[in-house]
């Protein structure tokens, strides 16, 4: 009732924008957006081969997943590709920091009786229904990125910073009560990485972000306790990440795609891990690359995720305006690379191709400016 008129609106966004911009001459790309591109291409050959001329893999229904695949992530990517030099990152920011206060705010009206008597609390906590427990949390930490960003701006009126302080308080409230591990890890990612690239000498910055490690390990038991007032599920899923390595079974799946790697180590087995009631993946787009395409696949999408860091590091590193894109960017590639399937991911993949679009716009507009 909620997640199925959202997308088709996100749908229906997209096709609009493709439309109003089928005209306009695209962008130059670069290197990395081809390889891309080109990767999605044999991505979609995979699945195709593996779900219809396959005799030895019987999926019954799979139209959800070319849905994924089709309508909510090519379409907007290219609707971005497409409609890059209208785009207007300040509006929407504004947007994007007004749709998380929303949900992080009506979400207190889910969990306020978990406020009271946190101890009580022994399961994770999601939004709603619309909203799982893995994406409340990570709503949570990018409340907590853009708010910092907005404040580090040094922009508007006090009553402006009350509001992004209490948009942080708020944001780690639900980080905690969400009661899942990678978007803590994606939130501590981003903030060293943001750390070091703003650091103006990489000796500095190397020492910055070694101290901080170093205050995290040391205080790691109060930090987790402290954690444990607000929401003790999270303390416990932590020190048993911590004490035991525990992953939730994430290693097994890691090890299975691993194995179906090998044996096709050239072209690839598998799109995904098959079972008898469907697929699952691996839970690491980089495993889910190599299990699918082989080495080539995997060395392209290792290659494309390494290119946009190094892009979001010189765009924080200089402070510009679009640096929060490459922040939540960070996070993003985290998540995927910790719990997430790139086909399942609209937002890794259109930041992807504003990333490299940006790039590519920026590259051409030197050359134009540069003298002959």
């Amino acid at each position: 009732m909620v997640t199925v008129p959202y997308r088709a609106l996100a749908l229906v966004i997209a096709i609009m924008v493709l439309l109003l911009n089928y005209k306009v001459k695209g962008v130059q790309k670069v290197l990395a957006l081809n390889i891309f591109w080109v990767f999605w291409m044999f991505f979609i050959a995979r699945v195709y081969y593996d779900v219809n001329l396959r005799s030895d893999v019987l999926l019954s229904d799979v139209s959800q997943l070319w849905l994924y695949i089709f309508c909510i992530c090519l379409l907007p990517m290219y609707a971005i590709q497409k409609s890059f030099y209208f785009i207007n990152t300040d509006l929407a920011l504004s947007w994007i920091i007004g749709g998380v206060s929303l949900i992080l705010v009506t979400a207190l009206f889910n969990i306020d009786s978990q406020i009271l008597n946190p101890g009580e609390v022994a399961d994770r906590v999601g939004a709603s229904i619309a909203v799982n427990t893995i994406t409340f949390g990570h709503i949570g930490a990018m409340g907590v990125i853009l708010s910092l960003f907005m404040l580090q701006r040094k922009k508007g009126g006090y009553k402006k910073k009350i509001f992004y302080l209490f948009i942080i308080a708020l944001s780690v409230f639900t980080l905690l009560k969400a009661g899942s591990r990678s978007p803590i890890v994606a939130l501590l990612i981003v903030l060293l990485f943001w750390v070091f690239a703003r650091g103006k000498y990489v000796i500095q910055s190397i020492i910055i972000t070694l101290l901080l490690i170093l205050f995290i390990v040391v205080f790691s038991d109060k930090i987790l306790h402290l954690m444990g007032k607000i929401s003790p599920i999270i303390e416990l899923r932590m020190r048993a990440t911590v004490d035991g390595g525990d992953t939730s079974g994430r290693e097994l799946l890691f090890y299975e795609a691993f194995d179906s790697f090998a044996e096709s180590p050239l072209l690839g087995s598998q799109f995904a891990l098959i079972r008898t009631n469907g697929f699952v993946n691996s839970h690491n787009i980089i495993m889910d690359a190599l299990m699918g395409l082989g080495v080539l696949g995997g060395c392209a999408l290792l290659y494309v995720l390494l290119k946009s860091i190094k892009v979001s590091y010189l765009n924080t590193h200089f402070k510009n305006p679009t640096s929060w894109i490459s922040l939540i960017l960070i996070q993003q590639i985290v998540i995927c690379v910790t719990s997430g399937a790139l086909y399942y991911e609209q937002l890794i993949n259109v930041l992807l191709v504003f990333t490299f679009t940006y790039i590519a716009s920026f590259q051409h507009q030197r050359k134009m400016v540069s003298p002959r």
